[in-house]
């Protein structure tokens, strides 16, 4: 479980957040909206651990978190391999274990067995000895069994590295996984196979998306980003039945307006 308690961010003295609290609980399905600007990308970062809040905390507890990139870009110069080994965190639990495997050769103290202990529950968690294996499952899913893993991704064109990105999410072992905008550039069955995943996996996800169909397809919960100093708005509820409380609320605001208006004519 995570917690965020009053969290704001700010950059140069602009509130990008302001005081946002919601706790994300087991194998939730969190869909997470808002205008452009709102902040949507910045929350992910912020529970991933690549931001820092102003103020407030998010309380944390041995879940393993992971931000999967949807534009690779950044990583046009890596194999396919090296990619998703590195992003599904095989990579880092992999040298964590033989560091911590040679340590204990030399040193049998109890702090290094905890040490060790942490490690070969992350070695055995993300699965390190079977990511071959799991790789070539993952592909197949991902409907790019073919392909060569020791190519760089700057070799492989636009569509076959959106199914790159998503065979990354396929591989990961994550508790909570954070996705921004997985549907941009996706066709139809990719969706659907990405839809099925989701909803059948034990992990949380907390995932950004203007695209109505799937955010309706997979999410149970929804949290609206209201922009700059107005908080948010959550809604324990699946996407049609957010878009009607939202409309609710809209016209109950109005409806006050309209009723303000008549009492100041009259008075």
């Amino acid at each position: 479980m995570i917690s965020l308690n009053h969290v704001s961010y700010e950059i140069d003295g602009k509130e990008i957040l302001h005081d946002v609290s919601f706790t994300i609980n087991s194998g939730e399905k969190i869909g997470i909206v808002g205008p452009n600007g709102a902040g949507k990308t910045t929350l992910l970062k912020l529970i991933d651990g690549d931001l820092v809040p102003t103020s407030g905390e998010i309380v944390r507890t041995k879940e393993e978190i992971g931000m999967l990139p949807q534009d690779l870009r950044e990583w046009l110069d890596h194999s396919v391999y090296g990619f998703i080994e590195e992003v599904t965190r095989v990579k880092g639990a992999r040298e964590q274990f033989d560091g911590q495997y040679v340590k204990l050769e030399h040193d049998s103290s109890e702090h290094t067995l905890l040490l060790y202990a942490d490690a070969l529950e992350r070695y055995d968690k993300f699965e390190v000895v079977l990511f071959g294996a799991n790789l070539e499952k993952t592909l197949r899913r991902a409907g790019i069994a073919s392909i060569d893993v020791d190519k760089e991704i700057g070799n492989f064109s636009g569509g076959q590295r959106t199914r790159i990105a998503l065979a990354a999410v396929f591989a990961s072992h994550y508790d909570i996984v954070l996705l921004d905008e997985p549907t941009n550039n996706l066709d139809e069955k990719g969706v659907v196979v990405l839809e099925k995943f989701i909803k059948g996996s034990n992990a949380a996800f907390l995932i950004v998306s203007h695209d109505r169909r799937f955010l309706r397809n997979v999410t149970s919960r929804i949290i609206e980003i209201m922009g700059g100093d107005q908080g948010i708005r959550q809604y324990s509820l699946g996407y049609d039945e957010y878009v009607e409380a939202r409309e609710r609320a809209r016209q109950a605001t109005f409806d006050r307006y309209e009723q303000y208006e008549k009492e100041t004519a009259r008075t």
